[in-house]
């Protein structure tokens, strides 16, 4: 029995060596099989490349004219194609529209295909217009003006699922350094600044904002109250603040009369808009139909906008203090602003594009496919050259005010944006999230600079409109975990 056995134990070494050898081979050959797709990747990024350089698109009696800008790079583990296209009406040199798209995935997913049909996340970093979105269908371009299809509504971070990698491309500096690891020339001001704290909110601050002259600042919180704030900019004198009070529910945002320093508005849940003296603390108040939670005044002084969370756009006269005009949206809208001189007006939308209609008229200029994600906030340029879109996919775009062209993505949260604010130069932009940081960018470089500690989720970021002061307010909690009421404004010197 003893040879027989050992014969047998050999035959089953020997079969499981052949099998080993078998899976070896089969492994050798979908090593060569990825490396075979991975090729074949970056074909087809040249090939759509080629197709956005040369193809043409004749509709509506208009032809159009593109141009092109494609590179594509493959590596064993990753595999990218960014594309870069700008298009025109020839009947109308005044209308442009851009698309920009970066993918990545892991070889072994279809180059280009949506997030919500691959195993592995795709970082989608530049804003783009990629309607359907599918790997044979990559470069679909349509007109400006043309009825967008559907586009499936996103939430993010998606289920189940960590924040997608992060990419580096190469301009980026270190987060994990912090504001050294951004100190070039132009953030080297913020090295040795700090913050200070102001309490008086019983509960958290949603909203911070300055008035004109830089002065005073308002917050508004959900314990009801609003608060006014004679801030000295150089830290110098005693802090003064004033209760407005008056609310019957959660302050959600307010903005400052663009020509009157002492006049705030404030938006709340309990239906109504309110203009207070802020020396006096009295108020004059506006009835509307829904839960506030958006305002912002034209740069006038003449008009305010208000939005809702049943998605209704108020139009308010200041001068007559009643509503001129109301509408129903069939889809969420976010944060709302005009430009610089009041004919052009921005609505975020929770379909990732971003609305922009004439003023009064409010007709539709275009609708901009700014982000894969909702759009949740917006924020003007005080020089009227750019406008900035926070979005739920954790990128902020920055656009052309003029022209509606996507000119520059800032990548470095890694959570739906909340709030973004330029400051008064028009040099440097602050956008903020759940990060445990708010970033401060180099408007001109795309280059992080400086990165200001968080304890909490950031609600609002507010640039002082005369200095290089940022106030910002979040889901702050003390020791017992109950919020703290507290916001805070960096960029004093240190004592």
């Amino acid at each position: 029995m003893v040879p027989i056995v050992a014969r047998e134990v050999r035959a089953l070494h020997g079969g499981a060596a052949t099998e080993l050898a078998s899976m070896l081979s089969l492994m050798g050959r979908m090593g060569r099989s990825w490396g075979r797709m991975a090729v074949t990747q970056g074909r087809m990024g040249r090939s759509w490349g080629w197709m956005a350089a040369t193809g043409s698109q004749v509709g509506a009696g208009a032809t159009w004219q593109r141009r092109a800008r494609v590179s594509t790079s493959v590596t064993p583990d990753v595999f990218y194609s960014t594309a870069s296209v700008a298009y025109s009406d020839s009947r109308s040199i005044s209308s442009f529209a851009f698309q920009s798209a970066t993918f990545f995935s892991h070889p072994t997913a279809a180059a280009g295909c949506p997030r919500s049909l691959l195993a592995t996340p795709i970082r989608v970093l530049f804003p783009l217009s990629l309607w359907p979105l599918a790997a044979t269908n990559a470069l679909y371009l349509k007109p400006i003006g043309a009825q967008p299809e559907p586009i499936e509504r996103c939430k993010y971070p998606f289920p189940n699922q960590p924040p997608p990698p992060r990419i580096m491309d190469g301009r980026e500096d270190d987060k994990k350094g912090g504001a050294a690891a951004g100190s070039s020339a132009p953030g080297s001001i913020f090295k040795n600044l700090v913050s200070r704290e102001y309490y008086s909110h019983k509960k958290k601050v949603h909203s911070v904002a300055w008035n004109c002259t830089g002065t005073k600042l308002a917050s508004g919180s959900i314990d009801h109250t609003a608060r006014v704030w004679s801030i000295d900019p150089h830290g110098h004198s005693k802090v003064k603040d004033i209760e407005l009070k008056g609310h019957t529910d959660s302050v959600d945002q307010l903005c400052w009369d663009p020509k009157h320093p002492e006049t705030v508005a404030t938006a709340a849940a309990d239906k109504t808009i309110r203009l207070w003296d802020a020396r006096s603390g009295k108020c004059q108040v506006v009835e509307l139909s829904g839960e506030n939670i958006n305002i912002t005044y034209k740069h006038d002084g003449t008009h305010i906008a208000v939005g809702n969370k049943e998605d209704e756009l108020t139009i308010v006269d200041v001068r007559k203090l009643k509503p001129i005009h109301k509408q129903k949206f069939p889809y969420e809208i976010n944060e709302i602003a005009w430009n610089k001189t009041g004919d052009m007006f921005f609505i975020t939308t929770g379909l990732g594009f971003v609305e922009v209609v004439n003023y009064p008229s409010l007709d539709v200029v275009c609708k901009l496919n700014a982000h894969t994600a909702g759009c949740y906030c917006i924020a003007m340029d005080p020089l009227d050259r750019y406008f900035a879109v926070g979005s739920a996919d954790s990128l902020v775009s920055l656009w052309d005010v003029k022209e509606l062209l996507c000119i520059k993505t800032f990548t470095k949260l890694e959570w739906p944006v909340r709030t973004v604010s330029f400051s008064h130069s028009g040099e440097f932009l602050a956008y903020a999230s759940e990060d445990p940081f708010i970033d401060i960018a180099n408007i001109q470089t795309g280059r992080s600079i400086h990165q200001i500690p968080c304890k909490a989720a950031m609600n609002s970021v507010e640039w002082n409109p005369k200095y290089n002061l940022l106030a910002y307010a979040g889901d702050d909690k003390n020791k017992y975990q109950a919020d703290d009421g507290v916001f805070r404004i960096f960029g004093f010197k240190s004592t």
